[in-house]
């Protein structure tokens, strides 16, 4: 069977499936977030292949009439109604991050600049699922061991030499590379440490190395 009967099928399988939701009410010219999100939460519980493809073809169709301030309630509550458990990762990152391995990512490099600013670089891994980390918190660490947590950087920034480690191709990703206020910091902030985040799988490893603000 060619192509083309495949894609024929499949677009009389939604086209029913979009009858299906066309009875349930009429169709609305000017779509709201809160009608997205229903649509959403219908796609999320489960229902059949015919109604499940139609809806996900809705969804689409209803984002592209919100306007901007639409789209931006429509994520907002995703955010808060399906993101991370953020009081979760804000305990797991509330102590000081301690290893002795490379497996979460390594602090490579820091780099003072006469205003206050600084260049910190390096990478941060998820060493369960050998991909990159979405961002890596940082914290300031005293000598007391206490950690304070005060900025967060995303990945992104191409690390091609990570590639052959870890044997993945989506490592090329995984690096930092970016200039950080820190001239608000107090004066015992002496070294910066941190967290690999994985927002996804709700996960939190201790990343390798240290970096030294004050001597």
């Amino acid at each position: 069977m060619s192509n083309d009967f495949f894609s024929g099928l499949l677009a009389s399988i939604s086209e029913r499936g979009r009858t299906l939701l066309r009875r349930a009410g009429p169709p609305n010219t000017r779509q709201d977030a809160s009608d997205l999100i229903e649509l959403c939460e219908a796609l999320l519980s489960g229902a059949g292949e015919a109604s499940g493809t139609a809806i996900a073809r809705e969804v689409l169709d209803q984002y592209h009439n919100l306007d901007e301030a639409g789209r931006i309630s429509f994520f907002e509550t995703l955010a808060r109604n399906y993101g991370p458990d953020q009081e979760k990762l804000r305990q797991a990152i509330s102590r000081p991050p301690s290893t002795d391995t490379l497996e979460a990512g390594h602090l490579d490099l820091l780099v003072p600049h006469p205003n206050g600013q600084y260049r910190i670089a390096g990478w941060a891994r998820n060493p369960r699922q050998n991909r990159p980390a979405q961002y890596i918190v940082l914290g300031w660490q005293t000598r007391d061991d206490s950690f304070h947590p005060f900025t967060a950087l995303m990945t992104g920034h191409r690390r091609p030499d990570l590639i052959p480690i870890f044997k993945s191709n989506r490592m090329a990703s995984a690096g930092f590379d970016q200039w950080v206020d820190c001239s608000k910091l107090p004066q015992n902030a002496e070294i910066i440490k941190g967290w690999a985040v994985d927002f996804d799988h709700q996960q939190v490893f201790p990343v390798g190395g240290s970096l030294r603000l004050r001597n």
